[in-house]
Formats: structure tokens, C-alpha cells, sequence
């Protein structure tokens, strides 16, 4: 992709992913939207400062100096290990798991708490009573 239609693409991401969210929850909550600032700064710097994919987008390894063939073979390999391990290590599992049981528990709540009604209360019927009036207390602190 050309250089503008980037700049366009991360200005459009930037507008309507975090300025306008954040615009719409101020007016709703001030406390959900600094919680959404939060999390959007800390989620952007991690999408946007990404080690795997910026090797990535570099498309190779080729800056990586070594005294031999070997040698810069090895720290390649070193790199790469450590990229993988970045990217794809045991604690993204650990929280991809915790927050997808959290998940499932949330909606069979959601679920359970829709479909659980089987009577009709649309039906009932309320009494009015015309002259009723509730005297108030003597010792009545108001």
C-alpha cells in the first residue's frame, strides 16, 4: 500500500476506534469513558508497537550481524525465539482461557435468565384502593 492511503487507514482507525468512543462515553459516563481510555491506550500500544509485526512488516531478518554464517544463523534463531515466545506464550493461552470460560459462564447466565420465565405475568391484575391513606407516626423524626 502507498504511504498516504496508511497514514488515511491509521487517521480512520484513530477517529472512529478511539476519538469518537471516547466523545459518546463522555457524554454518557465520565467513569466508563477514562476506563475506556485506559484500556484503548494500553490495547493501541500494543497493537501499534508490536514486535512480531514489525519484523513482520520489515519482512525479514536481515539486519541481524554475525562474525560468521553460523553464527548469524544462530542469533536469527535467538530472534525468532524470542518473537515466538512474545507473541504466542503461555499466558496468552492462560488468559484467552480465563476470560473465554468467563465468557461462556456470562451468556449461559444471560440465557438462563431469559429463557427461565415460563408463566405469563403480562396477565395479572393490580387493586387500586380509592380512599387509601397511610397517617403518619407521632414520633416521626421528620
Amino acid at each position: 500500500p502507498q504511504e498516504k492511503f496508511c497514514y488515511a487507514m491509521f487517521f480512520l482507525e484513530i477517529v472512529f476506534f478511539f476519538i469518537w468512543p471516547a466523545i459518546t462515553l463522555f457524554m454518557v459516563s465520565w467513569n466508563i469513558a477514562i476506563l475506556f481510555l485506559i484500556v484503548a491506550v494500553v490495547s493501541g500500544i500494543r497493537h501499534y508497537i508490536n514486535v512480531k509485526v514489525v519484523i513482520e512488516e520489515t519482512g525479514n531478518l536481515n539486519n541481524i550481524n554475525g562474525d560468521t554464517a553460523d553464527n548469524k544463523w544462530e542469533n536469527k534463531s535467538r530472534l525468532n525465539t524470542i518473537v515466538d515466545a512474545i507473541s504466542n506464550s503461555r499466558t496468552k493461552l492462560l488468559w484467552m482461557s480465563i476470560l473465554g470460560v468467563g465468557g461462556f459462564a456470562f451468556l449461559a447466565i444471560f440465557l438462563g435468565a431469559v429463557g427461565s420465565s415460563t408463566e405469563n405475568t403480562g396477565n395479572e391484575f393490580l387493586t387500586f384502593l380509592p380512599d387509601f391513606s397511610y397517617p403518619p407516626q407521632s414520633d416521626d423524626m421528620r
